[in-house]
This record gives structure tokens, C-alpha cells and sequence, in this order.
């Protein structure tokens, strides 16, 4: 395997908090603390020895200085963990006790190994699993995590893992594309899992959960209600989630193979002993003490807004010109946080919403499995109730693509369903009348001047969606104009392979790959740059460095120097020629 020896590059850049105090809990501090120190001269660092190997390890260690001084709580900005949580019998405890040393703005960052990189899953495909010396896998390892595993640990012990970056080894050989097969069969989203098995490091920046360190009342119980198609991803998630362990006050409701989301919550509605309903999806983790959470912010919302119908942790409000999507939620790889809570919306995602089996209004079977809770949001409003998200963290990690029942959901809905609520934007797509449709050039634009990158990358998923490629070009072009990196570049992923020679779309890669820190797709947009560049003239070079190329880089190097960021900027400046820089 190959050892990055500048992995802390990226690890430091993901510090977002003035880091006046740090605390540095790492077998390789003395290299954090190097990078840490170019990027924050003035930090005043705290180190603990700790020994290396996890028996030794004691929770006194990780709470005391060398001397046996106790550290200083409410002290540090910022606690960086690396090489450490792999090492520990009980994580969780330690991962808790490390909240009373951070102030108020402070974060923790976590770095830690991926057993799911395809180096480890050939040897065990292979039947010879190793213990190496190697920076992936020693002796001293006493616990393994893929990126899923890692968010649970961290959602149990009162974290929150939201921007994250990665060591990353490329891959292409016949395991990995075996496995490949594997996930298309399967219908999940090939893309994210065959990203996951290159990478052998993940590093996480990390915000208190301050709602589940509160002291807050008891949860009243609650009747959870899942429609079941895949045994081992309901044992995985929801079955798992610590607030459906042995002695809860709660009733769980599994519906196996349902044929539609509404009879499945009519079935579950039936057998329900409570009044309070939660329907959720099967691939939904909760947390430890989330039903605790959960019924806090229910409580809250009911006393500030009047008349609620329906609450969620994800949607849409549709109200105004500008669509607002508010959340709580980290939905696969994106941690949603809109601050601003309850707010009112007007689509719920389906992931997990709830309501009182009293007043429940129904929904159309004819739906399927999409737009169901979308549905209900209008016939509570066609009530006069509301539609509210409210702020419980859960873990959503779909790993499957939209289907194409999504297009015969949305064709039905806007052909039969709450017209005059119209256009009413959801988590997936925007729902108005027929001859109102936009275009793929009009939605993609809508999204950009919104800034919704996440909801355009859902929609893009949707198997409906259809565009060719001097479509999708022309777009790209065009936010590029408008200085729209982020969203150039996930357009550019779709077509990198048919139309990579385009010097925009290898200047979308290379740009956005970069601002983003997707560092494979942006060294490959470089390098097709280059080769693109290489086939103007002198005058077409001069001009497209001028005019395409100049406005876009200005910005994101005023921004890099701003936040002292030498690597990026370094980064962008390699995309200039030498007599341009």
C-alpha cells in the first residue's frame, strides 16, 4: 500500500476554528502539530505522551497530562485524535469525556482507518487477511471502521461528523471491478461505494452534540413503523440504532415487502399501540438517546408553532421565489444543518418523518414508494395543519440510486395531486403542471442560483433524467461564467469520459475537484486540461487563459490567501502556466 507521508495536509486544512489552544492526542504528533503550526503560528499546543499499544491505554491518559495534572476543562478551540481510536477497548466513553475540554466554538478532529479500503477486502476475498506494519493495519489495532461504522460510533458518543477529507490510493484492478458488478447488480450507488474501497484514511472535523450531553425529560413513547425489502440493511441500521435495544419504552412495526409506502403505514397504523407514529426507512440509524432528543424538539415545536400536522428532519419550503431546504440529518455523505429550527416547509423527505395516528389524513397507494410524504405535507395543510423539520440528528445512508419509479410517482402526482399548491419543490425534484416543466438547462440553473448542490446531485441521480452531452456541456460553460465551480464540477462528473477532451469540463474537474478536495478528479482534470490546452493556437491559449480561465482562478486564490490556506493556493497556481503566475 502506498503511505502518503503529507497526509496531515489535508487532515489540518479541515480546521475551520481559529485554533488558539490545541490538544493533540496522536501516536504522530509531533508531524500534526508541524502542520498544524504552518497554518496557526500563534497555537499554544498540548500534547499527550500516550503509549503504543491499546492495553496500556487507560481513560486517566486521555483526561491528564503527563504529571497527572488535570486538563484544563473548557479550554480548547481545537482536539485533534489520530491513530487513536482504532487503538481503544472502549471508544465511546473516551470520545464522551472529551466534550468537557472544548469551548464553546471549538471542534474535534478525528482521523481514522477504512477497513473497507479494496487493498484489506482482496486479502480477506483471498482468504489470507495480514497484519502488516503498514499504515492501515497492525498488531496494535484492536477495532476496524468503514466510513458507516465510524459515523455511528461518533453519533453515539455525542458527535457530529460533518466536512471530511480522505487519503486516497486509485485503484483498477479485476477485484475492483468485480465489486463494481457487484454494486450495479445490486443498484447501489456505484460511484460513492467504489470511492469508498480507494480510500485507506479517513479525517473527519467534528461538532458537539450539545442536545445529547442536555438534561432533558423523559421521551413518551413512540410507535416506529419500517417497510422492510432488505433483511440484512433493517439489521444493520435500524435494528441496530441503540434506542431500539432491549428495555426501551417504544414499539417497533416492521412492515416486510409492502407494496406501496401507504399500505405499509396503514398496516403499521393498524397494529400500533400509540398514538405517536415514526415512519422511517430501514437503512435510518438512531443514535443512543435520540428518542430523548427527538421528543425535546417535538415539544419545543408544538410550543412555538401552532397547528403542526407533521414533523420531519428533512424538506423544502416552497413559499418564497428562492426554495429554502432546512435539515438535521447526515443524509449518506452530507451533513445538512440549516440552524434554523422548527421551520416550517411544505415537502418532507421520506427518510423519517412523524405524526399523531389521531389525526392521520392518509396517502395515495398510486404514489409507490415516492413523493408519499410529500403528499401528506398538502392534505395537512389542506387541513390547515402545518409541516415542520425539527433538529434530531439521525444517520441516513441510503447506498441505493432514485429508480425509474420515481418519474411514474412524479407524472402521477402532477397529474392528479394538490395542484393548486403548485410548484411545491421536495428533496428530489420540483412538482408543477405539465406545460410548466423545465428544462434540464432551467432546473440546473435553478439549483446554482439557489445554491442547492446537494439537491441538484439527487437530481441528477434520478434514472429519468436525460441529457446529451453538448447539453450538459453548454451548462457547464455557462456556470462556469457565473463562477459556479462547485456545480460545473459534479455536471462534469457525469460526462468526464465522453467529452474529456472539452477544455471546460477538464477546467470544471480541475477547479472544482480542488475546492472541493476531490484530489483524483481534480491531478485528471489538470492533466486532460493540459492536453486540451496543448491543442489551441497561441491566440485561442492566451484567450481562454484570459477570459475563462483567470476569472475563476482570482477568486478562489483571494480566498485560499485569505484563510492562509498555502496548499491550495498552490494547488490553483499549478494550473497556470509558469509565465502567467
Amino acid at each position: 500500500m502506498k503511505e502518503y507521508t503529507n497526509k496531515y495536509t489535508d487532515f489540518v486544512n479541515l480546521i475551520s476554528v481559529k485554533a488558539k489552544h490545541v490538544l493533540v492526542l496522536s501516536l504522530d504528533a509531533a508531524l500534526i502539530i508541524q502542520e498544524v503550526q504552518k497554518k496557526f503560528p500563534d497555537a499554544v499546543f498540548h500534547l499527550l505522551d500516550l503509549p503504543p499499544f491499546a492495553e496500556t491505554i487507560t481513560a486517566q491518559q486521555l483526561v491528564s497530562d503527563s504529571q497527572g495534572n488535570s486538563l484544563p476543562i473548557g479550554r480548547y478551540d481545537c482536539i485533534i485524535v489520530s491513530g487513536l481510536i482504532e487503538r481503544l477497548y472502549s471508544p465511546s466513553s473516551i470520545l464522551k469525556s472529551l466534550a468537557a475540554f472544548l469551548n464553546r466554538e471549538g471542534k474535534l478532529y478525528c482521523s481514522v482507518k477504512n477497513i473497507q479500503y479494496h487493498g484489506i477486502m482482496e486479502q480477506i476475498a483471498c482468504g489470507d487477511f495480514q497484519y502488516t506494519r503498514s499504515v492501515l493495519v497492525d498488531h496494535q489495532q484492536i477495532r476496524f471502521y468503514t466510513y458507516a461504522s465510524f459515523i455511528k460510533l461518533m453519533l453515539d458518543s455525542g458527535w457530529i461528523s460533518g466536512k471530511h477529507c480522505f487519503s486516497i490510493n486509485k485503484i483498477d484492478s479485476d477485484f475492483v471491478k468485480a465489486i463494481r458488478d457487484y454494486y450495479k447488480l445490486r443498484k447501489f450507488n456505484e460511484p460513492l461505494m467504489t470511492e469508498y474501497l480507494s480510500i485507506y484514511e479517513f479525517f473527519f472535523e467534528c461538532t458537539l452534540n450539545e442536545d445529547y450531553f442536555a438534561e432533558l425529560p423523559p421521551p413518551f413513547k413512540i410507535s416506529f413503523v419500517v417497510a422492510v425489502n432488505n433483511k440484512r440493511i433493517f439489521n444493520d441500521y435500524l435494528l441496530s440504532s441503540p434506542v431500539l435495544q432491549k428495555g426501551h419504552p417504544h414499539q417497533l412495526i416492521p412492515i416486510l415487502e409492502p407494496r406501496t409506502a401507504a399500505d405499509a403505514i396503514a398496516t403499521g397504523l393498524h397494529y400500533a399501540v400509540n398514538d405517536f407514529i415514526v415512519y422511517l426507512h430501514q437503512d435510518v440509524y438512531l443514535p443512543e438517546g435520540w428518542d430523548r432528543m427527538f421528543c425535546h424538539k417535538v415539544r419545543q415545536a408544538d410550543q412555538q408553532i401552532a397547528d403542526i400536522g407533521i414533523y420531519g428532519v428533512y424538506g423544502v419550503n416552497s413559499a418564497s421565489e428562492r426554495p429554502y431546504s432546512s435539515g438535521y440529518v447526515l443524509d449518506r455523505v452530507l451533513f445538512h444543518n440549516s440552524r434554523i429550527f422548527p421551520y416550517e416547509v411544505h415537502s418532507l423527505d421520506e427518510c423519517l418523518f412523524a405524526f399523531r395516528k389521531s389525526g392521520y389524513p392518509g396517502t395515495d397507494p398510486k404514489l409507490g414508494f415516492h413523493l408519499y410524504a410529500t403528499d401528506l405535507c398538502c392534505a395537512y395543510r389542506d387541513k390547515g395543519q402545518k409541516a415542520v423539520v425539527i433538529a434530531a440528528i439521525c444517520y441516513h445512508n441510503s447506498m441505493g440510486v432514485q429508480s425509474h419509479t420515481l418519474q411514474n410517482s412524479i407524472r402521477y402526482f402532477t397529474s392528479t395531486r394538490w395542484e393548486k399548491y403548485f410548484p411545491i419543490h421536495t428533496p428530489v425534484t420540483v412538482l408543477m403542471k405539465r406545460e410548466e416543466r423545465e428544462s434540464f438547462a432551467q432546473v440546473v440553473a435553478r439549483f446554482a442560483q439557489n445554491n442547492q448542490l446537494e439537491e441538484m446531485s439527487r437530481y441528477l441521480q434520478q434514472d429519468g433524467v436525460r441529457a446529451s452531452g453538448e447539453e450538459v456541456l453548454a451548462v457547464v460553460k455557462d456556470l462556469l461564467a457565473e463562477n459556479k465551480v462547485d456545480f460545473a464540477f459534479v455536471l462534469a462528473l457525469g460526462v468526464k469520459q465522453a467529452l474529456h477532451e472539452q477544455s471546460h469540463i477538464a477546467l470544471a474537474l480541475a477547479l472544482g475537484g480542488i475546492k472541493l478536495s476531490f484530489r483524483n478528479e481534480a491531478e485528471y482534470g489538470r492533466k486532460k486540461l493540459q492536453q486540451a490546452i496543448g491543442q489551441l493556437t497561441v491566440e485561442e491559449r492566451e484567450s481562454f487563459y484570459q477570459q475563462q480561465m483567470t476569472p475563476l482562478l482570482l477568486p478562489l486564490l483571494q480566498e485560499a490567501v485569505l484563510k492562509g490556506d498555502k496548499a491550495l493556493a498552490a494547488q490553483l497556481l499549478e494550473l497556470m502556466p509558469s509565465q502567467n503566475q
